[in-house]
């Protein structure tokens, strides 16, 4: 069991505010009356509580109803972030539950690491049952401040946050023809030495998680990985000034060696050595959030394009070049690859919500309909010259033929490629119209599309016309969001 999803959103007012002082706040909220635990606490972290390393430490203890807790997960936006055997003994629950399976080892206790969060993040305590069952315990959510390292970047990073198919092939181009961008030239444009540094940053920082990473006693053993610092936590709690430096000093440190190699490597890309920026694509993961932490002036452009579209425009793509791939290749299929893309597409929008002050949202559509005017947009979103000569340059530049743009349209022109999904999807299964009807819209609507109900929808308000408005459900108390720090000057 490594995701449980729906839960309750956290609530942003009323959450502490950071201050001047620590590196990161958090505020604690645990869900009570749950039917499968009898009794569940947290002695780590507790409301109002701050710190100044890059970890926190999630511990407390938990005893079921029926099957006993196994293992607690600690989960952002449904991925796990730590996870933790519920196995240290626990003499006060024991004596406090005395006829509970397990009370007597009912203890659990982690270190997650902050870095590669959202700046305000609510991270759920999950307890999973020994027959798989889960059950939410509670929210801790965190506010964190960026990282501030003792390097002084000479470029600022530019994240395009994308789904495959969604253009952003097109748009890297854009971005690479303006000389204050740096962009590797290469099609299609999907170097990523960013990404490189921004995931070595988030593993070697992170702090000791024995059960998925690094192990003490296997740590040489692959020499081709290296996982968490397996030493930082629990291994040196009898010295906590080490552990101190391992989570102030060593991010700080390994910040700085990322930074500089950034602007050594972009400045040997071509254009690179008088640009300011330089970009790479993203997915909405964890990359565009360690590179929010490292870089004060970092900024992403989120594209997005109607998914039914995206849909066509892959399948089509795999058929030109003969293989599968977009995570086609994995699934059984093109039903199941709709369900994989809505996934992938909620996770799109969660990124752009909760980062929607600082990121600039572009549609597909606009960039092909309305070309001058939005990549006038994007680039005065990025603070860089964006007068009618110069965004002339810039189309006239990425439009230079090319055959590798040439082999990557699978539709006429780029007009075509707009609304096909009316023609196109019953062709490649006569399910896929209502199936994406019925995953999509919702999303769809929250991106801005103009889309009717889904069917389930539409059911649903009929069936509420009949039987009336159902009770509303409380799922369970949740933590109110602290909210975003500002960053200290270096």
């Amino acid at each position: 069991m490594t995701a449980v999803t729906e839960f309750p959103q956290a609530d942003p007012a009323g959450a502490p505010t950071l201050g001047t002082g620590p590196q990161w706040q958090c505020t604690v909220a645990m869900v009570e009356g749950s039917t499968s635990i009898a009794g569940a606490a947290l002695d780590s972290p507790q409301a109002g509580d701050a710190g100044d390393t890059w970890s926190l430490v999630v511990a407390g203890w938990v005893v079921g109803r029926g099957s006993p807790p196994v293992e607690v997960h600690v989960l952002h936006d449904g991925d796990m972030v730590g996870r933790t055997p519920v196995d240290i003994e626990r003499a006060d629950v024991a004596a406090a539950f005395p006829s509970q399976e397990g009370s007597g080892r009912s203890g659990f206790r982690l270190h997650v690491g902050i870095l590669g969060l959202p700046a305000s993040a609510p991270l759920e305590a999950v307890a999973v049952h020994a027959d798989g069952v889960p059950t939410h315990l509670g929210t801790v959510h965190v506010a964190h401040r960026g990282l501030t390292t003792p390097y002084a970047s000479r470029l600022a990073p530019i994240s395009v946050t994308s789904l495959g198919r969604m253009g952003t092939t097109w748009l890297m181009r854009l971005l690479g023809s303006h000389p204050d961008i740096a962009v590797h030239p290469q099609y299609p444009y999907e170097l990523g030495v960013a990404k490189h540094w921004a995931h070595l940053l988030l593993v070697a920082a992170g702090p000791a998680d024995h059960a998925r990473s690094a192990h003490p006693e296997t740590l040489t053993a692959d020499a081709e990985r290296v996982g968490h610092n397996p030493y930082f936590g629990d291994f040196l709690a009898g010295s906590p000034d080490l552990n101190q430096w391992l989570g102030v000093r060593q991010p700080a440190l390994l910040g700085a060696c990322a930074q500089q190699s950034l602007d050594e490597f972009y400045g040997r890309v071509d254009g690179g050595a008088g640009a300011g920026h330089f970009a790479e694509k993203c997915l909405p993961d964890h990359v565009p959030d360690v590179l929010a932490d490292l870089y004060p002036q970092w900024q992403e452009i989120i594209l997005v394009r109607d998914i039914r579209d995206v849909v066509c425009s892959a399948i089509a793509f795999d058929a030109k070049r003969k293989r599968q791939s977009f995570g086609r290749e994995l699934l059984a299929d093109d039903l199941d690859f709709v369900t994989q893309l809505q996934m992938d597409l909620g996770k799109l929008l969660r990124s752009w919500e909760r980062r929607r002050p600082s990121s600039l949202l572009v549609g597909y559509e606009d960039l092909v309909t309305a070309p001058a005017d939005t990549v006038g947009r994007v680039l005065g979103h990025l603070g860089l010259s964006h007068t009618p000569a110069v965004v002339a340059r810039v189309l006239e530049t990425a439009s230079a033929s090319s055959p590798e743009l040439d082999g990557h349209r699978t539709t006429s022109d780029p007009a075509a490629s707009i609304g096909r999904w009316r023609t196109d999807l019953a062709a490649i299964h006569p399910e896929l119209p209502g199936r994406c009807e019925d995953l999509f819209g919702p999303l769809l609507a929250d991106f801005g599309y103009s889309v009717r109900p889904s069917r389930s929808r539409r059911m649903h308000h009929r069936l509420d016309q009949v039987l009336g408005t159902l009770p509303a459900h409380d799922p369970g108390q949740t933590a109110p969001a602290p909210p975003v720090p500002e960053p200290e000057a270096p």
